[in-house]
């Protein structure tokens, strides 16, 4: 087991360093506006601090541009979040269905949590736009 989390951050590492994952934006405004092109959510995992997507899409011709958007907490307790997979397809006229994972880092939402409720541990409800259940991140 320790070996498989080894292997995971050295291929999260790798994968940070060509640039294929990014940081989940908290931003109220552009949880609204994020553009929502159809995708299918195949599969989320919450991976320690990273979010891990499986998604499929219609296009290949024309870059595809995802961002993780999350809404500001919402005071319940546990708090909550609201997040979308933001995707934006350029209008790819192409119909080849794309299977791709996709990797955010969620640390953004921990340190956001612990300024605004001066707590070091908490847990966060994240309700995913398009996923059935909530995922709780502890930390």
């Amino acid at each position: 087991m320790k070996i498989m989390f080894v292997i995971m951050i050295v291929i999260i590492m790798f994968i940070g360093c060509i640039g294929i994952f990014k940081d989940i934006i908290i931003d109220d405004s552009l949880y609204q506006t994020a553009p929502r092109d159809p995708l299918t959510l195949n599969d989320v995992k919450l991976q320690r601090d990273f979010l891990v997507f499986n998604v499929s899409y219609g296009g290949g011709c024309e870059e595809h541009i995802f961002q993780l958007v999350s809404s500001s907490f919402m005071e319940s307790y546990p708090v909550q979040v609201n997040i979308v997979l933001s995707h934006e397809d350029n209008d790819d006229p192409c119909d080849m269905w794309v299977t791709e994972t996709l990797i955010f880092n969620i640390l953004p939402l921990q340190n956001s949590y612990q300024n605004s409720y001066n707590e070091e541990s908490g847990t966060i409800v994240m309700n995913i736009e398009g996923w059935n259940e909530s995922i709780n991140y502890d930390f």
